[in-house]
């Protein structure tokens, strides 16, 4: 026989909750959520970030897992991504004329797949940070 299921399209309920699932914290000194949004199906989530982030929480932040990759490496891996839409209004990261572009696939070690996709601009202490992962 075979069993299917069917999980529910959750919403998180607020921007510090986004940010809760993202970093296993809530916002620390140095960092504003400016837009937050995630979605979670069964065991699969997806989230956008945009945050105001000081150098210094960046780095914290950015410690763990994550590699330098080139702005060019960043469009790609952006386009490659499980992005689902709609996507939120203000995803523009791009927009914010990020000078640093970070990827991981170990940001999140519970998970059994994911990425992390960055993107910063230490001039203006913009962060847009986007994962999607699979327990």
């Amino acid at each position: 026989s075979v069993v299917t299921g069917c999980g529910t399209l959750e919403d998180y309920p607020d921007p510090a909750s986004v940010f809760q699932a993202t970093f296993n914290s809530l916002p620390g000194p140095g960092i504003s959520i400016l837009q937050a949004n995630g979605r979670a199906f069964a065991d699969d989530s997806t989230c956008y970030l945009r945050l105001k982030v000081s150098p210094a929480a960046f780095s914290a932040l950015t410690a763990t897992g994550f590699t330098p990759i080139t702005g060019k490496e960043y469009q790609v891996k952006v386009q490659n991504s499980s992005m689902v839409g709609p996507l939120p209004s203000w995803w523009n990261p791009l927009k914010d004329t990020p000078t640093v572009f970070l990827y991981s696939t170990a940001s999140h070690p519970g998970l059994g797949r994911g990425q992390a996709i960055v993107a910063y601009n230490p001039t203006l202490e913009i962060m847009n940070f986007y994962w999607d992962g699979m327990d």
